[in-house]
């Protein structure tokens, strides 16, 4: 049995009015550390005492967004050392369905929670092993009752995973060096997307394994295409193809020496929401899927593809569309 510490960390806010204040993006970003990494913590806070000694105030630990940029390039010096696993999920919030939408102005946790579910779906159908023990770290979000309720949140999308030994801690990312990591991966991806640059993103880069955007239109999904293979019932999928952004070079395969897989299919959640939906149609046209036009769908048969149909009845099951 592995150990396997997932810390998550979220960006953006639950702000669907569309106002220059709110953010573009609600999204989750996390690294994976496997096995003993309590170097890699000792490591993370020996910089924190360095950068306190050199006069640099860190009350709250470590913020990608707030530090300065010397600040910046030390911790990212150190997080190529340390490299953990990358994964990121981000939610373009004006391209939410009317439906969502709807229930997100009504509880805007409902947001939080969908992004773990997406997130997290694929962590523990294709990631983590049955008999790994998982330790899930999400930064904690909001004080007092919206403290409460994103907790109760991440548990109720846990709770869909029963096969997987799971335990849940929700600290302050000033605690932890794994929330401060994600924290600081998470600033790099999304300000290359927004931006269109970021002085650290070929550090993060080789890193990078997910990028999922599922709300955004499939064919300017700035994603590699993998051809699905065949593989083995039951066996496990434990990497994805990373993200690569126009004019890059394509992402680096997963080395089969730290226990992952080459024999990545084609995982097409992204193909599964519709971005083109017509904001004409009525509204009562609940089946999202069918609205998006056949080359969304090309080379993708439901036996090719099983992954998408599980999570879409997943989905509806849970009232999550």
């Amino acid at each position: 049995m592995g150990h396997v510490y997932l810390y998550l960390d979220e960006t953006g806010d639950f702000d669907m009015s569309g106002k220059a204040a709110a953010s573009s993006y609600f999204g989750l970003g996390q690294a994976t550390f496997r096995g003993d990494h309590g170097r890699q913590v000792w490591e993370g806070m020996q910089l924190r005492f360095a950068l306190e000694s050199e006069g640099v105030r860190l009350p709250s630990g470590l913020h990608a967004k707030n530090d300065h940029h010397k600040t910046r390039e030390r911790v990212f010096q150190l997080i190529q050392k340390h490299a953990p696993r990358v994964d990121v999920t981000l939610l373009l919030k004006e391209r939410a369905y009317p439906g969502v939408r709807r229930k997100i102005v009504d509880n805007d946790t409902y947001l939080y929670r969908l992004a773990w579910f997406l997130h997290f779906h694929y962590q523990a159908k294709y990631v983590l092993n049955r008999t790994d023990k998982v330790y899930v770290v999400a930064a904690t979000l909001g004080t007092g009752k919206k403290k409460k309720a994103v907790r109760e949140a991440i548990e109720e999308v846990c709770a869909q995973f029963p096969w997987l030994d799971l335990t849940l801690c929700t600290w302050d990312s000033a605690s932890s060096w794994g929330l401060q990591v994600a924290d600081y991966a998470l600033w790099t991806v999304q300000r290359r997307l927004v931006k269109g640059e970021c002085a650290h993103y070929e550090t993060v880069y080789p890193l990078l394994k997910t990028c999922f955007r599922p709300w955004e239109g499939y064919k300017e999904r700035p994603a590699i295409s993998v051809k699905p293979e065949k593989r083995a019932p039951g066996s496990l999928i434990a990497d994805r193809p990373a993200t690569s952004f126009p004019g890059e070079a394509p992402p680096v395969k997963a080395d089969e020496s730290e226990g992952t897989s080459l024999n990545t299919p084609r995982f097409s959640w992204e193909d599964s929401f519709d971005p083109w939906m017509n904001e004409d149609e009525p509204e009562e046209q609940e089946d999202v899927w069918s609205a998006a036009p056949p080359e969304a769908f090309e080379d993708l048969t439901t036996d090719e593809d099983p992954a998408s149909q599980s999570l879409r009845r997943r989905l509806e099951e849970l009232d999550y569309l």
